[in-house]
């Protein structure tokens, strides 16, 4: 696991450069300060008390075409997606939101305050530092883990992709994190692999939102995986 301490904010190390480059995955520590965190965790705070009415809540299953339509359609959106569990008969919440949500998304950055927080100079001179000139966000999410199942094992290339392949991933941990309550899991290098899997429109249909995948599910050995368990605040 890779656990760089930073001289100074905005100025990121050549072995942090180095090793997201080599090993796809970086550790900053202390990237967001205790303001910074006090106001993004106010305002997830602020959107747990405005939930979707019963009739409009989603249950969150990646396994099927028709969920990944609705993700699909969430791009420009703040949708909630809750956990299979979470919901009953009627819409009904069965548990606390922050318990039954599995993720809001896919555009948190519509949200003012959260864009502030998301996008900040900071995070632009990142970005710059490894290369980039006009950094945009394509995709911004909250991903409540907690002690739930673990997500199915993917690359994120799968639903995200461009060439050449320019995106990166940026993960803020809200709270403290651990291989207990659903620190990330990464498999070093898999990144020069390329994406084994694609997430397509579907050439055979006229509808913009009709996907499908290339291929099926793929099977990785996971032995190699490596816990990142993250303090709150760190990248």
């Amino acid at each position: 696991m890779l656990s760089i301490q930073l001289p100074r904010l905005g100025s990121l190390a050549k072995t942090c450069i180095d090793e997201l480059k080599g090993n796809g995955f970086a550790l900053l520590q202390n990237f967001v300060s205790r303001d910074e965190l006090s106001v993004l965790k106010n305002e997830v705070q602020k959107l747990l008390e405005n939930l979707p009415k019963p009739k409009d809540r989603v249950k969150f299953d990646p396994t099927t075409p028709e969920q990944q339509q609705v993700r699909f359609n969430s791009c420009n959106e703040i949708d909630y997606f809750f956990k299979p569990n979470a919901l009953g008969y009627n819409g009904e919440l069965l548990m606390k939101p922050d318990v039954g949500i599995k993720i809001i998304g896919y555009c948190l950055h519509k949200n003012k305050v959260l864009r502030e927080q998301i996008f900040n100079s900071k995070v632009r001179n990142i970005f710059k530092e490894i290369g980039y000139e006009n950094p945009v966000v394509v995709q911004s999410l909250l991903h409540f883990t907690g002690k739930s199942p673990a997500a199915p094992v993917h690359q994120d290339t799968t639903y995200m992709i461009c060439d050449p392949a320019k995106i990166v991933g940026l993960f803020v941990a809200l709270d403290d994190t651990d291989t207990g309550n659903g620190c990330p899991w990464f498999l070093s290098g898999s990144h020069k692999t390329g994406p084994q899997r694609l997430m397509k429109r579907n050439p055979k249909s006229d509808k913009k939102d009709d996907i499908m995948f290339d291929k099926p599910p793929i099977n990785i050995n996971t032995e190699n995986f490596e816990p990142v368990q993250c303090a709150a605040g760190n990248k």
